[in-house]
């Protein structure tokens, strides 16, 4: 699955952030959780949340993202494989990736979502439609919702729309991607 993989030039030109997102999760999260952030590009969510004193590690599968990083604690591992990394269970954010993933391998990238998620866990998934780069399995939030309900967790409202009404105009996607669930 690693021709889905972007490669350092890609991720230099593509990834985008939201300063807007990243301060809503700082003051959002548990404080009293690390933060594992699968898929996390340059670390630039890991940055901020590290500023403001979170404990992070994120996971990223585009080979030498260190040379472009944000943010130093990023490990490389293609999420279409089983992840096992030395972490403890933790608040675990996965923004712009699912879509990335096969539909073949998404369950793959869901156990170690629920693997690593403590108590929350916070994700985008591109909606049937939304244009972008490497997009192969966009799927409606009620699909994202029941994956998430089987596995135990249960949706944050709340939490979701202050996430989703922090999105600035050059990422409004996250306006209809964004979501917050907690494990029962």
């Amino acid at each position: 699955m690693t021709e889905m993989i972007w490669n350092l030039q890609t991720a230099k030109r593509h990834h985008r952030r939201s300063a807007g997102i990243a301060e809503r999760l700082a003051e959002l999260l548990p404080r009293d959780e690390p933060v594992l952030d699968l898929g996390c590009g340059p670390g630039y969510y890991l940055s901020v949340l590290a500023g403001r004193g979170f404990k992070c590690l994120g996971v990223e599968g585009t080979p030498s993202i260190g040379e472009i990083a944000d943010f130093g604690a990023i490990v490389e591992a293609d999420l279409t494989k089983p992840l096992t990394i030395e972490w403890p269970r933790s608040t675990v954010v996965c923004l712009e990736v699912a879509e990335h993933i096969q539909e073949a391998f998404e369950a793959t990238l869901l156990d170690a979502i629920d693997r690593y998620c403590s108590r929350v866990a916070v994700i985008s998934w591109a909606i049937p439609g939304q244009r972008g780069r490497g997009h192969v399995n966009c799927r409606p939030s009620s699909y994202v919702y029941e994956r998430f309900r089987g596995r135990g967790f249960e949706l944050l409202p709340e939490m979701t729309f202050a996430l989703r009404e922090a999105a600035e105009d050059h990422v409004k996607y996250f306006r209809n991607t964004l979501l917050a669930f907690e494990r029962r």
